[in-house]
């Protein structure tokens, strides 16, 4: 008995040994990947100026002040919170890259505004989404050049 549920387990180990080892086929098959180029550059978006993470947070948490929040919704976004924070501080005290650091975190914060989103209404995911494009785009209206208007010549002038 116990030598069947050896080999099963042998079995097993070995199908996952197998599976692990060989390359995917999603990967050995299909098209073969495009040249790479040169990347693209839009002259219609101007580039937003960037923000620290402090900064971003705080105009994360004056958009959630804005939304008339339950206090059943303030409970699970304080747990949101501090559930990113204990994440925030686990990367920063491993032994990662910097790279990889930061990697970590910004993946904990998209996770805390994803599952924040989630415990909104949606008419306040409404509300919010409109004020943070509200934000952009008065952002971008600051950095856009104002157009050159032509006056026209003294001589084109009648006297």
């Amino acid at each position: 008995m116990t030598k069947k549920l050896d080999m099963k387990r042998l079995a097993i180990a070995a199908c996952f040994l197998l599976l692990w080892a060989l390359p995917a086929p999603t990967r050995t098959q299909g098209p073969p990947p495009l040249p790479q180029s040169a990347p693209r550059t839009s002259a219609k978006k101007p580039m937003q100026p960037q923000l620290t993470a402090k900064q971003v947070d705080e105009l994360w948490a004056s958009d959630l002040a804005s939304l008339n929040l339950t206090d059943e919704q303030k409970e699970k976004i304080k747990k949101i919170q501090s559930d990113r924070q204990a994440g925030v501080d686990a990367a920063t005290k491993s032994t990662l890259t910097p790279e990889q650091k930061q990697a970590m975190i910004d993946g904990y914060r998209r996770i805390e505004r994803r599952s924040t989103k989630d415990v909104l209404t949606p008419e306040q995911q409404k509300a919010l989404m409109d004020r943070m494009r509200a934000r952009r785009q008065a952002i971008v209206k600051k950095q856009t050049p104002p157009t050159p208007v032509q006056l026209p010549k003294k001589s084109d002038q009648p006297q």
